[in-house]
């Protein structure tokens, strides 16, 4: 009789174990099936973005700047302002 009681608890064990394997397997699945939708629409986004003529990568963003004509370097005018910065004494309150 311990022989037959042994069988059945052999065949849980076994169908416990696939039933979770399955599971996995099917959470695998549905997660990849999700990613590849969302990576989808994310792309349909970016198309639309780029069809209305914005800039939609870094390098395009950057080509889209311009500097305008006759435009001089303002980091001169800063370095003159900041000359004339002065700390201030507590004596002078």
């Amino acid at each position: 009789m311990d022989e037959c009681e042994q069988v059945p608890k052999k065949r849980r064990r076994l169908t416990i174990w696939r039933i979770s394997i399955l599971l996995l397997l099917i959470g695998a699945v549905a997660f990849v099936i999700f990613r590849l939708r969302l990576k989808s629409k994310l792309n349909a986004h970016i198309e639309a973005i780029r069809a209305a003529g914005y800039p939609v990568t870094g390098a395009e963003l950057d080509a889209s700047y311009s500097i305008p004509f006759g435009a001089e370097n303002a980091a001169h005018e800063i370095l003159d302002a900041i000359s004339f910065i002065r700390k201030w004494d507590k004596s002078e309150d």
